[in-house]
């Protein structure tokens, strides 16, 4: 071979190399260009929502205050028309009482050897009701009785006497939404216990929910699969199910996904994720393979008041983006 073929092979050999390496930069460019991109598309989708739940949990703050206040006024307004004794008061005075002082129902209750349970009230359902399972509910009416102030309790609102839940689904009536006052001043053998049950709360939360804005989203972006909030105080706990549905953390306040769905979970990785975002406090992403289709899902911490109080997942369908590295 002469010197001449020889010098051609090279260089067309290199030039060759040249172009194969461009290529291959050209795609891998090209591919975490395309990857970023896709990232940046879910952070804004997710940071959006997360402004509308920051804005929701302001609101709830805020209504919940106003029916709070309401309901310590109803409660020492019907505390000076209620006999000390319980024995001497009836539920139709009760349902008389609740018209007059502008609540739903008055529930009375009193303090057993092991429990706390409702004694008389306005709603038949409520008699006889237990609340040994209620959690800090429980505790709030524990100090009550014991000390006429609720003090370990951080949720909620505290006054003098006086203690409000805030918004939750009714025990006896699961689909509705309530708010309680409970009033104790060491006067008489029983908490009085005025609620509100009003279409009013119903429509405000369903109005604020975040449901509203991951409804549009999905609409407007086909890409998007999945759009999850998620309560990293409860989310992946033994109760959980795949679903991400929970028989004991149901709860406005405690339900492990706290609105939209959760189709696309991969269980072990999401609860990594969801601890990682909030221990940094920035977004997680990565690539799953989830019902035999692989996703790009990514987990961004939410904040109110400075603590972190929920994480919203995104999930992306990551075939049209295979598909543009592809082509290009």
């Amino acid at each position: 071979m002469s010197i001449k073929t020889k010098l051609s092979l090279i260089m067309s050999i290199s030039v060759l190399f040249i172009l194969l390496l461009n290529i291959t930069l050209n795609y891998y460019t090209t591919q975490e260009n395309l990857q970023q991109d896709s990232e940046t598309k879910m952070v804004m989708t997710a940071t959006q929502i997360a402004i509308t739940v920051q804005q929701t949990e302001f609101s709830s703050g805020y209504m919940d205050e106003i029916f709070g206040d309401m309901l310590k006024v109803a409660s020492i307004n019907a505390a000076k028309e209620l006999d000390p004794d319980i024995r001497n008061i009836t539920n139709k005075q009760l349902a008389e009482l609740s018209q007059e002082i502008g609540v739903t129902h008055i529930s009375l209750l009193v303090r057993t050897l092991d429990d706390v349970v409702v004694a008389r009230s306005s709603a038949a359902e409520e008699i006889g009701l237990s609340t040994k399972d209620w959690g800090y509910w429980h505790t709030a009416f524990l100090e009550l009785f014991e000390y006429e102030n609720v003090q370990s309790v951080q949720e909620g609102q505290r006054g003098k006497h006086f203690w409000s839940g805030p918004f939750e689904f009714s025990t006896s009536s699961p689909e509705s939404i309530d708010k309680w006052g409970y009033y104790y001043d060491g006067k008489r053998n029983y908490i009085i216990d005025p609620y509100i049950r009003s279409s009013d709360i119903k429509d405000f939360m369903k109005v604020t929910s975040p449901d509203t804005v991951v409804e549009e989203t999905l609409k407007s972006n086909p890409r998007i699969l999945e759009v999850t909030g998620i309560n990293p105080d409860t989310f992946g706990n033994d109760y959980m199910r795949e679903d991400g549905k929970d028989a004991i953390h149901y709860k406005l306040g405690n339900r492990p996904i706290t609105f939209g769905t959760y189709h696309y979970g991969s269980l072990q990785e999401d609860k990594k994720a969801v601890r990682q975002s909030i221990e940094t406090n920035d977004h997680v992403v990565f690539v799953s393979t989830i019902q035999n289709k692989k996703v790009l899902k990514s987990f961004i911490p939410v904040t109110y008041d400075d603590k972190p109080t929920q994480v919203i997942s995104v999930v992306m369908d990551y075939e049209p983006y295979r598909r543009s590295c592809g082509n290009r």
